[in-house]
């Protein structure tokens, strides 16, 4: 095979090469009427100008002399042929090229052949792409004409990035000279020449919210001696913020305000996308993290913000510290708030306000009582302290303390059905109704707003408290402690005329109760009774009828109290009779066992209790039992007894 090639230079944006593939064969090794297909030899090089003002194609020429008849084809459709087919003679083909709009280069084929399957020419044309050498895309397609970018925060990520697409018909290098500035490689499609280039900022080296990096692409094309430089900006542009909301709102001042435990706080929530701190705290101010750790040094300054750059949430707990407590307002504070890396930028201060207590204000602290019920609100007092009280006897003392804006009294009332009573308790007070309790000041101390402390005294429970009625000591007594401003001059001021707690005062106490000496309990059973018909208890078992019923509970001895000793029925018992602190699952309770026996307990007119166990039909032949069930004293403290129940069989 013959070949030549032709070599077609652009001035501007495209040109063209031709390598032209002409092969032939010895005369004697071809038939006398095979058609000879030869180029002219003035085809060795074509210079192409331009396309014409509003043209879109170039144009060449391909001249060659034929033998005989001959045809002629491009492979692509962005090359045409004036001419397809002829005769013998010498011929000029008119080759029509469409601009190329793409940055790739791309390439085909024009065949010229003769008859008798002569070896055909082969023209390749391989024309280049547009002018722009090297240029930058966004990934949409939108290009950026400053040759520069803005990376942006990706806050679920934590990223600060940007990709840009890199179109070119040459291989380029990248250098850039910021530290803080990375980036990644990766194909943006599969012509070739398209490249997507992924800046990241690294935020540890980032020194401030504005920065600009320099990148320089450098490439070397075929036609320059030189290599070219083409220079792209990467900024980060990040604006700081920070905002403060309470409930949802957005604010820039707040007051201090009383919680349920007599504090003046204030939860905040800051949003900031920069790492920040508050200075210019008063003293009379503490800024707290959400487990109520300060986080407010020794100069009056308090961090906030998780990082620089990234949006997070933060709730802050604006607290007035205890010594400085206080009936009247202070002057309002205004925050100033300062970024690590937000440069000269002044943000609005936070402005925070106590507007005092008030002379109303009360705070009780009963700490000093223990810990307190959370199911019924009771403050618990042992039935002895066995502690000598001052013109009392003995008793059992605990401290609490009362900080107010202005001098207060300290009531004790009887609590009867988890209510107040205008029965007056107060054991250094003749006129009062009983003289069980007290309370006794103790040395007063000083801060903004006085504080002082007390101590409740209970005297030590005694067996015969009550002549009229023997279980007295051992059931619990009950009584709120009222703290109320000096103006309510009596005990009686806290009740209207009918003895009622007026409004103003509900939810104004302390509730307090104290138990009963631990009693000796007597609590037979007999056995169960139906119908007239009593089922003794023999051995540990009580045997019953298959017909089943609600059998009453018969017992030899009962000194159970409702009120007082309360009574529970319990399955699959594993402890003794008498044994103290025993757990196990009531009947009427969520989670009771799926048993044929089920307890009613109740209390009667006398204090006492009654029980009745139903126990359901046995269809089958078989007897079934429920061991090891029983009745358990004061909520489950002390196991009375314990017992098996058989059923007969149907018969």
């Amino acid at each position: 095979m013959k070949t030549t090639f032709f070599y077609l230079k652009a001035m501007f944006a495209a040109c063209l090469t031709l390598a032209i593939f002409a092969a032939c064969s010895d005369d004697d090794d071809k038939s006398s009427l095979s058609s000879k297909i030869e180029l002219s030899s003035n085809e060795s090089e074509a210079v192409l100008a331009k396309p014409a003002e509003g043209a879109t194609a170039i144009t060449f020429d391909i001249k060659f002399t034929a033998t005989g008849e001959w045809k002629a084809k491009t492979s692509h459709g962005w090359l045409s042929l004036d001419k397809k087919r002829g005769t013998a003679g010498e011929h000029t083909i008119l080759v029509t090229v469409k601009e190329n709009k793409e940055v790739a280069n791309r390439e085909a084929k024009i065949t010229i052949a003769g008859n008798n399957n002569a070896e055909p020419v082969v023209v390749t044309v391989v024309q280049h792409g547009i002018d722009a050498e090297l240029v930058f895309n966004t990934p949409d397609g939108d290009g950026n004409s400053d040759n520069s970018m803005e990376l942006k925060i990706n806050n679920e990520a934590g990223s600060i990035a940007g990709t840009v697409e890199v179109v070119s018909n040459y291989d380029w290098t990248v250098e850039i000279a910021e530290e803080w500035l990375s980036y990644e490689i990766t194909e943006a499609g599969d012509n070739g020449v398209s490249k997507n280039i992924s800046f990241y900022a690294d935020p540890q080296k980032l020194s401030s919210f504005s920065e600009e990096a320099s990148v320089s692409f450098t490439y070397k094309s075929a036609t320059k001696a030189t290599p070219v430089v083409v220079s792209y900006k990467v900024k980060v542009n990040i604006v700081p913020t920070v905002t403060f909301t309470v409930n949802d709102e957005e604010i820039s001042e707040f007051s201090l305000e009383r919680d349920i435990d007599d504090n003046f706080k204030k939860i905040v929530t800051v949003t900031s996308n920069f790492k920040g701190i508050f200075s210019d705290l008063p003293e009379w101010l503490v800024i707290e993290n959400i487990t109520g750790e300060s986080i407010t040094d020794q100069e009056g300054i308090a961090p906030f913000g998780e990082a620089d750059f990234f949006t997070s949430e933060q709730t802050l707990i604006f607290s007035l510290k205890d010594e400085y407590l206080d009936t009247e307002k202070y002057e309002p504070a205004s925050l100033k708030i300062t970024g690590n890396k937000t440069g000269e930028i002044e943000f609005t201060p936070l402005t925070v306000k106590f507007n005092g207590a008030g002379n109303d204000y009360i705070s009780v602290n009963a700490e000093g009582f223990g810990q307190q019920n959370t199911e019924n609100g009771y403050y618990t007092f042992e039935a002895e302290g066995n502690t000598e009280i001052d013109d009392f006897g003995k008793g059992i003392s605990k401290s609490f303390s009362v900080k107010a804006g202005d001098n207060t009294n300290c009531y004790l009332a009887k609590m009867v059905n988890n209510r107040p009573t205008n029965t007056y308790i107060n054991g250094k007070d003749d006129n009062a109704d009983e003289w069980w309790a007290m309370v006794r000041p103790k040395p007063a101390t000083r801060s903004k707003i006085e504080s002082q402390e007390y101590d409740l005294i209970l005297k030590d429970r005694y067996i015969y408290e009550s002549p009229m009625d023997p279980n007295a000591a051992s059931k619990k007594r009950y009584l709120a402690l009222f703290v109320v401003p000096n103006t309510v001059e009596t005990f009686a001021d806290l009740f209207d005329e009918d003895g009622e707690l007026l409004p103003e005062y509900e939810d104004k106490f302390i509730k307090v109760e104290q138990k009963g000496l631990k009693k000796n309990y007597e609590f037979v059973v007999k056995g169960l009774s139906l119908g007239g018909t009593i089922y003794e208890l023999k051995d540990g078992n009580i045997t019953v009828p298959a017909t089943g019923g609600e059998f009453q509970v018969v017992l030899e001895a009962n000194n159970i109290d409702m009120e007082t000793d309360g009574l529970g029925f319990y399955y699959r018992i594993t402890g003794e009779p008498y044994q103290e602190g025993w757990d196990g699952i009531a009947s009427y309770a969520p989670d009771a066992p799926d048993s044929f026996v089920t307890a009613t307990i109740k209390g009667n007119e006398d204090g006492s209790v009654s029980s009745t166990l139903t126990i359901t039909e046995n269809e089958s032949p078989s007897p079934r039992t429920e061991r090891s069930c029983g009745f358990v004293a004061d909520t489950g403290n002390e196991l009375l007894c314990k017992f098996t129940i058989t059923q007969k069989g149907k018969e």
